[in-house]
């Protein structure tokens, strides 16, 4: 008895490690839906879980386009009865497979245990590929074993856990010349599915620590700042995205449901409301969570930013897609009494951005520019830690790839936000900050 007893354990214990079964868009269609009323949005937003709809971008105003993924066995259903609204629909993506197949590269995994830097200006760090989080927490732990260019200094501390136990890695990357700094945060990875983002996490870091091509704006900003980078808050989901590519929340199970996952960025305890951008509906994409800061992944940026809060100037969060430069609120159109100088800011950031690679970032408030969401990270960073300068940056591109943004153009992508980023820095500290 006893005997059988163990094999049930190992039996159970094998099941829990098998990995999940592959989901695949096979016939999955994205629609560009224009509707002409408030009244036809409200109705459209009421079909997501009846015919289990993906919304990858919402619209900004009545007259303004949505994209919403749907799958074949819900394709008829839903195009009839968007014909009882008054909207004009198109398709947008003819095959969200094909899309991922022919753009979105497997991440890679690549070990910095037991390696040497490969000269003096690198880490030997393939950034242009996306890497698994094991392979970015190694990247993470082998700067700190380098005598970096310029004497810079890495230094790695744990946030915390996951849901399912994986560490959320913080660097800090710092220089011992000028002043005592203030800092800057910057972090990653709040949606599974948005793979640019750690990836152009890393890429900063990368170019903090190493510099390698002596770009006198990076010797400014580490002069001024020192900057703290997440490359993954949601790690869990972040891996599962390896079989199940557009997910999107966390990993967490939720009480009285089969629906899993917390929509991290709808559960930050600032002004939270599921009523404002969320939802109370654990299988929907948006679910806000059982209460606010319920989720180990949100606590784990919560915790550290209300203990040192203080020490912050700035804050970004990066995401994808819609290219926009955005700062609070999200839980309402009303603009914080700073306004301007968050828009100042950016406007800095963006013209370096375009002065670049010629790309456009809109700059506004969330709910103003892209739509309202309450529970947001930047809406926490500035009115829960009060750190005066949060945004949320929405890179590459505009709806082409979504979120299977090619391995291609992860540099220019990445590019383009460090010297926004740059422009952004200079631009505060000449405003008194950093000090």
């Amino acid at each position: 008895m006893l005997v059988s007893i163990g094999c049930i354990c190992v039996l159970f214990q094998l099941a829990l490690c098998l990995p999940s079964p592959k989901v695949t868009y096979n016939g999955h269609k994205v629609l560009e839906i224009l509707h002409k009323t408030e009244d036809d949005f409200k109705k459209l937003l009421s079909m997501e879980l009846k015919f289990e709809l993906d919304i990858w971008k919402m619209p900004k105003h009545v007259n303004d386009s949505m994209y919403v993924r749907v799958g074949p066995q819900h394709l008829e259903g839903f195009v009839n009865e968007l014909g009882s609204l008054n909207t004009v629909v198109s398709t947008l993506v003819e095959d969200v497979q094909q899309l991922i197949d022919t753009h979105s590269s497997p991440r890679i995994h690549q070990s910095h245990s037991n390696r040497r830097a490969v000269n003096a200006r690198s880490s030997g760090m393939d950034l242009n590929s996306y890497h698994i989080h094991e392979s970015i927490n190694n990247y993470l732990a082998f700067l700190t074993t380098q005598v970096l260019p310029n004497d810079v200094v890495a230094t790695v501390e744990s946030l915390g856990t996951s849901v399912e136990g994986r560490n959320v890695q913080m660097i800090k990357i710092s220089s011992p010349y000028g002043a005592p700094k203030r800092g800057i945060f910057i972090d990653g990875g709040i949606h599974a599915r948005e793979w640019i983002a750690p990836a152009t996490v890393v890429y900063v870091i990368e170019h903090l620590a190493y510099n390698p091509k002596n770009d006198s704006n990076i010797y400014s900003l580490l002069s001024h700042f020192d900057v703290y980078l997440v490359p993954v808050v949601n790690p869990d989901g972040y891996e599962y995205t390896k079989d199940v590519r557009l997910w999107r929340k966390n990993r967490n199970t939720n009480s009285g449901s089969s629906c899993v996952g917390v929509d991290l960025n709808r559960n930050f305890p600032f002004q939270w409301n599921p009523a404002v951008g969320g939802s109370t509906n654990p299988c929907s994409d948006i679910y806000s969570g059982s209460y606010k800061g319920s989720e180990p992944e949100t606590a784990n940026i919560v915790n550290y930013l209300l203990n040192h809060g203080s020490e912050f100037d700035a804050y970004l969060t990066i995401h994808s897609y819609g290219q926009m430069w955005l700062y609070p609120w999200g839980y309402t159109s009303a603009l914080p009494n700073d306004y301007l100088d968050l828009d100042a800011a950016a406007g800095d950031a963006v013209a370096a951005i375009k002065s670049l690679h010629r790309k456009k970032y809109t700059i506004g408030s969330s709910t103003n520019t892209l739509y309202a969401a309450a529970g947001g990270s930047d809406d926490f960073a500035k009115g829960g830690a009060g750190i005066k300068y949060a945004y949320t940056i929405e890179l590459r591109d505009t709806g082409a790839y979504g979120f299977s943004l090619p391995t291609s153009l992860i540099q220019p992508t990445a590019e383009e936000f460090l010297a926004g980023f740059l422009a952004f820095a200079e631009n505060i500290f000449n405003n008194g900050y950093g000090k």
